[in-house]
């Protein structure tokens, strides 16, 4: 059965003519602009914050060349620091005996290696993903 072509046509005049034309709101460019512009605003980027400071960063190299100036500068008349520490417990080991009993199979020293090699692999794989994750958020 075949639907009569008249019936579908003026079916189709009687749709159109009921259809009114709708007609937007006065406000209507003004509440899409916004919603554009909530869209585009700036996102607020993620503030990279160091462990440690500069400041204390600084205080430590000021330390740090504080004590080997005061080592290279010492005074033979001064006892330095180094002289204060007694160490003379370590000529009574020997550390020749110690190292002599170690006995490792070269299959382990060949995974070692690898698994070092991976290792370090690994932290540069890592250290890349991350940095190409920051690059994609940042842009």
């Amino acid at each position: 059965m075949k639907p009569n072509k008249n019936s579908i046509e003026d079916f189709t005049k009687f749709i159109m003519n009921e259809a009114r034309l709708e007609k937007p709101s006065a406000d209507f460019v003004d509440s899409v602009m916004g919603k554009i512009s909530l869209e585009t605003r700036p996102v607020i980027k993620s503030v990279y914050k160091p462990l440690i400071s500069i400041s204390s960063w600084f205080i430590i190299a000021v330390i740090i060349v504080a004590f080997c100036a005061y080592l290279i500068s010492g005074n033979s008349n001064q006892s330095s620091l180094i002289s204060l520490i007694n160490i003379s417990f370590l000529n009574k080991i020997n550390l020749n005996t110690v190292f002599e009993s170690i006995h490792l199979p070269n299959l382990f020293s060949i995974v070692f290696i690898f698994f070092t090699v991976l290792v370090i692999f690994q932290m540069f794989a890592i250290k890349n993903y991350f940095n190409s994750t920051i690059k994609n958020n940042d842009s």
